[in-house]
């Protein structure tokens, strides 16, 4: 930067004091230049060259700013190189776009790494999660997320006093029932147990030597139950606690932030600021993660500068939406102490062949797939998710016209009276009788809580690569089941702890001297070679077989199951359930789909196969 700076004190001094950026002097004014004009210039040029010497990543703003592309341009031209110290280690300028659950805890990782001093810019276009109260607004889809071992392993690979703030936010939870009607209920799930020793699997990350050790295989822990919000403003508040205030300007958190833009190869992004308007260009950052959820910019950048042909990415939109009420306690007649799968019954008034509600102008709920998803969190509070197909795309119309759809559509709250609300929870109550006892105030609140939402759609994503050039990609924006398997945030926590081991490992091993730019691309390298193959896994984990399995792979499936609900592997017989192993053990992904071989039709690749291809991916 000082040498660009001395290069443009030298040009303005062969110019005119009234020359615009691209227009070329006239002769005129060159005979104007005074030497009073020169020595005014050489004074702002040589501020600039201290302004500019003192800032590590080059911004601008203008109010009618060029192209992304052109900005980015500009920049490289007078962008520094990074003399690195032999006697420290080097320095990694990150941007991590996304303050979810993963690129919260990648920063952790990153700025604790001894083999790198990490300077982490941060970008989240969400408000801060602490200023929002606890009672979740009418109009929030969020739901509680399911921290199992893998989760838990991963955050404690900082340190055990993180994953004790993570945890003290949550309720541990190690019970599953499902209600198949309010008589038949299956506790598919009554306390956490050891799984036989072949199925608990190596620990998913590596841990420090001077800091925590695996954790005791014979010791099993329940699931902690915890809001995003919740769990963010933890990870939150522990980079804050470390790093933040008193300890240094190594990490820079930028709420209400919105990258509309990034640049995989150079490290640049398009940010807009005060609810998204004005534009900024930022960078060069030696590094880009992409943890910003399904619609990632980040992996759009990868798409679009990848050689034509190599990197894949497929999204696609799951059938049926969903919505989320909170409640301050659980519904009486349903275990406060263990989640809840109910499903719906018939209404009496549709067996008769009627509706639930005599006024037509009244809006009705259509009778269909819809289920309660139901879960005890911190306080005592409970979580419902309403779930099923119908509703994603309806009109809104208003209140006076006939309805036949469900909770799931999108209303609007104000176009109803007390009334209407009045039919809504009997409606709900007449398909989930298991909520009879719910009081009125909590039914009510419910209700609000619905109509004020816009249906949830979930979404599905799978890349054959997790990385180019500068950028990498954790989480939903690599590999997304949209709560399929119910692994997205603790896969999406494992992907950024193993991300940043993989950044420590190969830096640790080539040290300071080595080229930054060519160790940073081994390590993303050995990130999408572990990790591309437990995405996919995952993937196909979650939605089975692409193909029709016939007559004969369906009885498989079918009497497998009975045979694994039944014994779960023990006296070796059978194996644990799929979604036992999944959320209970800290087994490979891959591992457990390669036991599924003979139900997909063909074999899921080994380790080899994949870092094969993924090292001749980008060779064009």
């Amino acid at each position: 930067a000082p040498q660009a700076g001395f290069m443009m004190l030298d040009d303005f001094m062969r110019q005119p004091s009234a020359r615009r950026v691209g227009e070329r002097p006239t002769d005129a004014a060159k005979m104007a230049l005074t030497a009073t004009d020169n020595g005014a210039i050489a004074i702002a040029a040589l501020l600039f060259i201290i302004c500019i010497a003192s800032v590590p990543a080059v911004a601008f703003q203008s109010q009618s700013p060029p192209s992304f592309r052109a900005q980015r341009n500009v920049i490289l031209r007078s962008a520094s190189t990074d003399d690195a110290s032999s006697s420290s280690p080097p320095s990694l300028n990150v941007a991590i776009v996304g303050a979810g659950p993963s690129g919260l805890l990648l920063a952790h990782r990153l700025l604790s790494s001894r083999s790198i001093r990490a300077k982490v810019s941060i970008y989240e276009q969400r408000s801060d999660y602490r200023l929002q109260d606890n009672i979740v607004s009418g109009s929030s889809r969020a739901y509680a997320l399911g921290l199992g071992p893998r989760a838990r392993q991963a955050i404690q690979s900082v340190d055990t006093q993180l994953w004790n703030e993570v945890s003290s936010r949550g309720y541990p939870c190690d019970r599953f029932t499902l209600h198949v009607t309010p008589k038949i209920k299956l506790r598919l799930r009554d306390g956490v147990k050891k799984l036989p020793r072949k199925y608990n699997g190596a620990s998913v990350v590596k841990f420090e030597e001077q800091g925590d050790r695996e954790a005791d295989p014979e010791v099993v822990e329940p699931s902690v139950l915890i809001y995003q919000t919740e769990l963010c403003a933890a990870l939150v508040d522990g980079l804050v606690s470390r790093y933040g205030k008193g300890g240094g300007d190594r990490v820079d958190i930028n709420f209400e932030t919105r990258v509309s833009e990034a640049d995989a190869k150079d490290g640049f992004l398009s940010i807009q600021t005060e609810k998204f308007g004005s534009e900024t260009i930022i960078g060069p950052f030696d590094f880009v993660a992409g943890c910003g959820g399904v619609n990632s910019p980040v992996r759009e950048a990868i798409a679009s500068a990848a050689p034509r042909g190599s990197f894949q990415a497929e999204t696609r939109n799951l059938p049926g939406s969903f919505k989320v009420a909170r409640l301050p306690s659980m519904p009486p007649l349903l275990d406060p102490t263990s989640v809840a799968l109910v499903l719906p019954s018939k209404p009496k008034a549709d067996e008769k062949g009627g509706d639930a509600q005599d006024d037509a102008t009244r809006p009705k709920m259509s009778s269909g797939t819809m289920s309660a998803f139901v879960e005890p969190v911190t306080g005592g509070e409970a979580c419902i998710l309403f779930a099923g197909r119908g509703g994603g795309d309806s009109d809104k119309g208003d209140a006076t016209t006939e309805r036949t759809e469900t909770l799931l559509s999108d209303w609007r709250l104000e176009s109803f009276d007390e009334d209407d609300i009045r039919a809504f929870s009997e409606d709900i109550l007449s398909r989930f009788p298991l909520l009879v006892d719910t009081p009125d105030q909590d039914m009510n609140l419910m209700v609000r809580q619905l109509l004020s939402q816009r249906p949830g759609v979930a979404a599905a994503v799978k890349c054959n690569a997790f990385h180019f050039g500068r950028a990498a990609l954790c989480g939903d924006a690599a590999h997304a089941t949209g709560g399929v398997s119910g692994q997205g945030v603790n896969s999406a926590l494992v992907d950024s702890a193993v991300l940043a081991e993989c950044i420590d490992a190969q830096f640790a091993t080539t040290g300071s001297g080595a080229d930054k730019e060519k160790t940073l691309s081994a390590a993303l390298l050995a990130y999408s070679q572990r990790q591309v193959p437990e995405g996919l896994a995952l993937y196909e984990l979650s939605f089975g077989p692409e193909g029709e399995l016939g007559l004969l792979g369906r009885l498989r499936v079918l009497l497998s199951t009975i045979r694994d609900t039944l014994f779960g592997g023990r006296f070796g017989v059978g194996k644990p359930l799929l979604q036992v192993q999944l959320s209970q053990s800290t087994r490979s992904f891959s591992d457990i789909r390669r036991e599924r071989n003979a139900y997909y039709g063909e074999a899921f690749p080994d380790d080899e196969e994949f870092q094969e291809k993924l090292a001749k991916l980008y060779d064009a």
